[in-house]
């Protein structure tokens, strides 16, 4: 979606949410967080594990297609993914087996550390985990598909009973 956003010529910010993840503070000041981060390539937060500032989590990310490191990141990042062959893809059982978007993203970052001075890395309190004031996310970790999904739908049912 990044690449074909980037193909189309848009040269604005792109915000990635993984179907795990969604928005709880309806009234964050993003214009704030962009435009203070408006030289950085993206905004995104690390994994938890102590591997590298590579080590990231690709579940929220906050992309400046204005960027020039962005879009060769983007360029880069989907030349991994389109070295493995659909079938490969689709027949594989577990997703953390190191052909996933996140690992792809990760190996991308390990093969260009330049851009690492490019990326602003965000607080887990703010977005991409289960505590994010912001951008939640709900990731694999925490148990079944069904069970996040339950605990999406719980979280954002009181989003919107507050919201009325």
């Amino acid at each position: 979606m990044l690449k074909e956003l980037v193909e189309r010529g848009y040269r604005g910010w792109a915000i990635y949410l993984d179907a795990d993840a969604f928005i709880l503070d309806q009234d964050f000041d993003l214009e704030h967080l962009l435009t203070t981060q408006a030289n950085k390539a993206a905004i995104l937060t690390l994994a938890g594990a102590p591997e590298g500032w590579w080590d990231v989590n690709a579940g929220v990310m906050i992309m400046n297609l204005r960027h020039p490191s962005t879009r060769s990141l983007i360029r880069r990042w989907k030349e991994l993914l389109d070295r493995v062959p659909d079938k490969v893809l689709m027949e594989a059982e577990v997703w953390a087996d190191g052909l996933d978007d996140q690992s792809f993203l990760q190996v991308a970052l390990r093969q260009w550390p330049a851009i690492r001075r490019h990326i602003h890395f965000s607080s887990m309190d703010v977005i991409n985990s289960p505590q994010a004031s912001f951008i939640r996310q709900f990731i694999r970790l925490m148990g079944s598909v069904e069970e996040r999904s339950l605990l999406i739908e719980r979280e954002v049912a009181s989003i919107l009973l507050g919201a009325g």
